[in-house]
């Protein structure tokens, strides 16, 4: 059995480094430094940049030359395969993959829906419903409606988790929240102030309740910072229906037009179905303003 004693290769590596004159650090550093700003190809700056560290002898990495014979052999490759060790490949700029927000095969499907929305534009539609399976492109077919509606039109989302015991109302809170900040930075003046007086006679007293759940009401009714909140109402979770309701139709009355995307409603909490259910039946006397569009798996749902 033939035996191979690396122990005393190492040795023989070790002496041979020893060999290589120590080159100081800041001369090291420079060398380096010019190295990696030329515009020499990478094979031959690797080349001599091994030579280099080999001033580190035991120190030195794995690829650091050991012997001249390696050299010469490198050197001997790019001489008779130039083209493929002497061209540099270049790698930047890195190339960009873009996806078109085109829908394919859904034609149909996109027609349904420009039609509903026609219908809303009419007054006789307040939204559409799309249902189907995970995965097959329901919500990038509700997200359509972007490119149907006005240009200083809003956009919500309102997406479900599957959480939804433990925070109820929070998904519908974040999105009508967001419809509080952008109304209060994209309004006038005069809408602000209007806007401001109709919360104040719509919602009173009980707009305290409702800036617990949206702190971003304060920004639209300053006023409500300085309320307390009713404790005379019987039904709290039916009051909250109602203030959501009316700070809807409030905003809806002085803004552009709004859509809501209320997707995977099949993880919907019972109060937030509710919710939903009063914010649709609220706005049917005023359907121009306002366009629900409802998303869920039909698969995942007990009708």
């Amino acid at each position: 059995v033939n035996s191979i004693n690396l122990s005393n290769k190492s040795n023989c590596n070790h002496r041979r480094r020893k060999q290589y004159q120590s080159l100081p650090q800041h001369v090291y550093s420079e060398c380096i430094a010019r190295l990696e700003s030329s515009n020499i190809p990478h094979s031959v700056a690797f080349v001599v940049r091994n030579l280099l560290d080999a001033r580190h002898g035991d120190f030195c990495g794995d690829e650091t030359y050991t012997t001249l014979e390696d050299v010469r052999l490198d050197l001997q490759l790019m001489f008779q395969f130039p083209s493929r060790f002497l061209d540099n490949i270049q790698t930047n700029p890195m190339p960009q993959l873009s996806a078109c927000n085109k829908l394919y095969g859904r034609e149909l499907d996109i027609k349904m829906l420009e039609q509903s929305y026609q219908l809303h534009a009419d007054g006789k539609c307040s939204g559409v419903i799309i249902r189907g399976r995970a995965g097959v492109g329901k919500s990038k077919l509700a997200m359509h409606v972007r490119e149907l509606a006005a240009p200083n039109s809003y956009f919500l989302v309102a997406k479900f988790g599957q959480n939804k015991d433990v925070f109820p109302l929070a998904t519908i809170g974040t999105a009508f929240n967001q419809l509080c900040d952008i109304f209060f930075r994209e309004a006038t003046h005069s809408q602000l102030t209007l806007v401001e007086e109709g919360l104040e006679s719509s919602l009173g007293t009980q707009a305290a309740l409702l800036a617990g759940v949206l702190p971003s009401l304060v920004k639209l009714m300053p006023s409500c910072t300085g309320l307390s909140p009713s404790t005379s109402c019987v039904d709290s979770a039916m009051s909250m229906r109602f203030l959501f309701s009316e700070l809807l139709g409030v905003i809806s009355s002085h803004s552009g037009h709004i859509s809501i995307l209320l997707d995977d409603l099949q993880f919907a909490d019972p109060a937030s179905l509710l919710l939903i259910e009063s914010l649709i039946l609220s706005i049917e006397g005023n359907s121009k303003s306002v366009f629900f569009i409802c998303c869920y798996r039909d698969d995942e749902v007990n009708v």
